[in-house]
Formats: C-alpha cells, sequence, structure tokens
C-alpha cells in the first residue's frame, strides 16, 4: 500500500496527520483503501467530526468545509446528496471519493496537506492535537507547506531533546 494514500485518508477523514503507530497498523493491516476509509468512518474520532444527527446535505456540507476549506457548490452538493440518497455511495467511502475526485486548488490542498501530514509522521511525532493544528495552517501556498515544515522540524527536535 502506498503511505501518501494512507495518509491522505487519515488527512481528509480526521484532519491531521496520522502518527507513525497508526500508519504501522493500517500498512500491516492487509485491507484496501477503501475498507481502511470504512473503517475510519465508523471511529469515534470521525463520529464527532460526522455525527450520525447531520442530513445528507449537512454531511456533504460539512465534508467540503473540513477538507477543502470551503463550502461545496451547489452542483457538487447535489451530486453526492443525489449519490447518498440513492444508495449509490456509501457515507464511509464518500469523503476518499471527494478527495480521489479533487481537482485544481482542491487537489492542491490535499497534496500539500499529504506532504505536511507524512513529514509529521517521519519525524516520529504523535500528537493529534498538533497534527491537526498544523494542518488547519495549510493552503495551496508553499509558504504554508514550508511554514508548516519548519514546525515539525521544531516539534521534532524539541522531543528528541526531551528523549
Amino acid at each position: 500500500m502506498d503511505i501518501t494514500l494512507l495518509q491522505g485518508i487519515y488527512v481528509t477523514t480526521l484532519g491531521r496527520a496520522a502518527d507513525k503507530a497508526g500508519l504501522d497498523y493500517w500498512m500491516a493491516s492487509g485491507l484496501t483503501l477503501d475498507q481502511i476509509a470504512m473503517s475510519f468512518f465508523d471511529q469515534p474520532e470521525t463520529q464527532i467530526l460526522y455525527p450520525a444527527t447531520l442530513t445528507n446535505e449537512e454531511l456533504v456540507q460539512k465534508i467540503y468545509v473540513n477538507i477543502f476549506g470551503r463550502e461545496g457548490d451547489a452542483d457538487g452538493i447535489a451530486y453526492w446528496v443525489k449519490e447518498l440518497a440513492a444508495g449509490t455511495m456509501k457515507k464511509s467511502v464518500m469523503i476518499k471519493a471527494m478527495k480521489d475526485g479533487a481537482t485544481g486548488d482542491d487537489a492542491i490542498l490535499i497534496e500539500n496537506k499529504v506532504k505536511v501530514a507524512i513529514a509529521f509522521s517521519d519525524g516520529g511525532l504523535e500528537n493529534p492535537e498538533d497534527a491537526a493544528a498544523i494542518l488547519l495552517k495549510i493552503t495551496i501556498d508553499v509558504t504554508s507547506v514550508d511554514a508548516a515544515l519548519a514546525e515539525i522540524a521544531v516539534l521534532v527536535a524539541t522531543k528528541e531533546a526531551e528523549d
């Protein structure tokens, strides 16, 4: 399994980088990315982000905001709501499908977030709050990636000094 794709599931579903132990677990699980995405959707962390009480439209809109940092356009919202209502798309894999279908600035944003997420886990960092806070600062601008990588380097150096 490609670590970049797996980290992309963490970034888009949980809004944070994966820790090394989490990546190792899923890499060794033998599951497909779709199976992992479905498992993530059942996790308490995801249920807090996307409670079962949301309507399909509310869910889709919240996913747009959480993944892309913007409101969904009317056509996009209508498409995903229709897919959910028809049963052709399960909620548990919709986030992955939205990530996989991203284009333009949305695709650049995800790519930038995944790059930073990989640096976070490669640095051996574990704190999910740090992982989420760093990713919130990422934009399509490469300077946001550079700033996040510098922040990660400081966290890694601090961790190494404490160990």
